[in-house]
């Protein structure tokens, strides 16, 4: 199973980036948590992506809802 791990913020993600994140899959009382490791991970894509960025966030937010689903699978 995957972990959540937290890593110290790569630079700021665009404010529209977080609203990508799918919250209805997510526990409220985990939310908090998810959203900061979402603007984590799609901080560090937008640095990778650079100027294509815009073209490809929405694949990326795509997976991170999956790969964060995957994870919150097996909680009970």
């Amino acid at each position: 199973m995957h972990e959540i791990v937290q890593h110290e913020a790569v630079s700021p993600t665009a404010p529209d980036d977080t609203c990508l994140l799918n919250e209805d899959a997510i526990p409220v009382e985990l939310r908090p948590k998810a959203r900061a490791w979402f603007a984590r991970q799609m901080a560090m894509c937008e640095a990778k992506h650079g100027p294509h960025w815009r073209e490809n966030r929405e694949w990326v937010a795509d997976y991170l809802n999956a790969e964060l689903a995957h994870h919150l699978e097996g909680r009970p």
